[in-house]
């Protein structure tokens, strides 16, 4: 089967099922034979049955299949982007019931619906009923030749899963909701909400913070997604989203609501040159960048804890045409809301004395499996910790800045001695959970500066290398899931 690409209107996609022409599981196995088996049972099947097929195969918990197939009903198109190292591969996707066709952004635009998919992706849901998961294979078309390699396959089923049915890197999570709420004191807010909406549309967040009090905080607006307000203005959008460019493009999710150049981007987020790529494709929008310092957490959906006090350190993107009305205006509003916020001439020098122990404990911690105190305590684990800041702080100054090797190594240490007694980075907790982490913005970002100007950062490289690692294997039992 050949199947063609061609727009579907949203309507035709509401309670279907299989097309005529698709694949159904009895064609492929003796489905009476697998009824008799469990659950786990038949993912290992399946899994074996797959391993030496040219393809990519998963088995998907009922929870997140059901998501994805009604977001889907909803937005049957979508763009995914893939990082390239020159850049981003844009490949488009269109749902058709139980199936998703998958064909470069190229193909697309030249052939519009004679474009020949590169990836064709089958869900099978005959056992979604009596065992809870669905069943799915991915056939590469090799017509006339190979399309993609079996790693871009499983990349692009991780992204489609990703932005169809995540439930925890898309969406207001745990700072959103805490700067929504101070923003909410003096303005109108909208939240995007993805796996918690429900909980924050029935019951709001449930806010427990020692600086602002406990509160239950009901935004103005939950949605789900930015394309439920389109239709909208928005002064300013607030992106406290991870930066995790493997598993999407930031600014290809806020697109649809950035509606002209007046539209503040505001990004609160950890690592170098996260704003790069909000102005590649915003390059006339005011650009705020902001480094936070709060501890906050979202353990159940909707359930926001903060400890202690927060401060934010503001500043305009040095490429981005931010003008000061801009950033005071926004300052104004999270003033009115009860934030500390202090605002910097240099944005950049900031970011880097944060990357100084995001960089060493974040990534040591995440590694070794310790806390931040067992680390201290640990003679090889803190040395590290010091080596890995040593050569940040290195490529730092080769940047322009005068950081003293010896005074910052020391401040950290005896500030993360004082202040976070067992404390484990989110880096670390993203690989407890098997989640995606900050490992490029963090780690892969000082690293490529340093390679630019061929400074010699062995302890950086080593780490990078082997969080890379771990990042892209958990990238690649995701796409298997």
């Amino acid at each position: 089967m050949t199947p063609i690409l061609q727009r579907v209107p949203e309507q035709q996609n509401q309670n279907v099922k299989y097309q005529s022409d698709a694949p159904t599981l009895d064609k492929i196995v003796k489905l009476d034979m697998l009824l008799k088996e469990d659950a786990e049972s038949i993912a290992k099947i399946w899994t074996q049955y797959h391993a030496d097929k040219d393809g990519i195969s998963a088995v998907i918990p009922e929870r997140i299949y059901c998501k994805m197939y009604e977001v889907s009903k909803k937005y049957p198109l979508f763009i995914l982007p893939m990082p390239r190292e020159t850049g981003l591969e844009f490949y488009f996707l269109q749902f058709q019931s139980h199936q998703c066709y998958i064909t470069s952004l190229l193909e697309y635009k030249s052939k519009g619906e004679k474009a020949r998919p590169f990836l064709t992706i089958t869900h099978f849901p005959e056992l979604l009923e009596k065992k809870g998961i669905v069943l799915m294979k991915g056939n590469i078309n090799d017509n006339p030749k190979r399309m993609l390699s079996t790693g871009n396959a499983q990349f692009l089923a991780f992204a489609l899963q990703r932005f169809y049915a995540s439930d925890d890197q898309l969406g207001t999570g745990a700072i959103g909701a805490i700067y929504s709420w101070r923003l909410a004191q003096s303005c109108e807010v909208t939240t995007v909400c993805r796996s918690s909406y429900n909980a924050v549309k029935e019951k709001g967040f449930d806010i427990t913070s020692g600086k602002f009090g406990n509160a239950i905080f009901h935004p103005h607006s939950v949605v789900q997604s930015v394309h439920d307000v389109t239709s909208k203005h928005f002064d300013c959008i607030l992106v406290t989203l991870k930066a995790i460019p493997e598993a999407y493009n930031v600014a290809d999710i806020i697109a649809p609501v950035v509606t002209d150049n007046n539209t503040i981007i505001a990004l609160i987020q950890n690592g170098l040159d996260v704003e790069k790529p909000i102005f590649d494709r915003f390059p006339d929008n005011p650009i705020i960048s902001i480094v936070a310092y709060i501890s906050v957490s979202q353990n159940e959906l909707g359930k926001i804890t903060m400890q202690g006090k927060e401060s934010l350190l503001v500043g305009k993107y040095s490429k981005s045409k931010a003008e000061s009305k801009d950033i005071l205006k926004f300052i104004e509003h999270l003033r009115k809301g009860g934030v500390s916020v202090e605002v910097t001439d240099d944005i950049e020098k900031v970011r880097w004395q944060k990357l100084f122990w995001n960089a060493s404990f974040s990534s040591v911690c995440t590694m070794t499996g310790m806390t931040t105190t067992e680390v201290l305590a640990n003679k090889e684990a803190s040395e590290l910790v010091k080596s890995i800041m040593h050569d940040v702080i290195t490529v730092a100054n080769a940047e322009g800045y005068d950081f003293n090797h010896k005074e910052q190594i020391e401040a950290f240490m005896a500030r993360t001695q004082a202040s976070t007694k067992h404390y484990k980075p989110s880096m670390q907790l993203d690989k407890e959970r098997g989640n995606p982490m900050e490992i490029e913005v963090i780690l892969g970002a000082p690293l490529k500066r340093a390679q630019a100007r061929r400074l010699s950062v062995p302890r950086l490289d080593m780490m990078y290398s082997i969080c890379s690692a771990a990042n892209q294997h958990i990238l690649n039992k995701i796409s298997k899931i």
